[in-house]
């Protein structure tokens, strides 16, 4: 049975691409807990521009404890996405 983690990486590739043909900072972003102010703006545009859904963005990094709904880089996000 594969993890919540697998399943959704995986769905993540479906809509945007194999990760292996993604820039190595994006990637890296993607697994990366503390982003920069720079970062962020960079992995929002990736998402945006390639289609993938922020609130499945949002799931993959409440699932990685990256941040939580309502905190300030959650914020930062949505002010990205709007």
């Amino acid at each position: 049975m594969p993890t919540a983690e697998y399943q959704l990486w995986t769905d993540i590739q479906d809509i945007v691409g194999p990760a292996s043909f993604w820039p190595r900072r994006i990637r890296r972003n993607f697994w990366t807990r503390s982003l920069s102010h720079w970062q962020r703006i960079l992995t929002a545009t990736v998402v945006w521009i390639n289609g993938l859904n922020p609130e499945v963005f949002y799931d993959w990094c409440e699932l990685k404890a990256f941040f939580t709904r309502g905190s300030a880089v959650y914020r930062h996000y949505e002010q990205l996405f709007r």
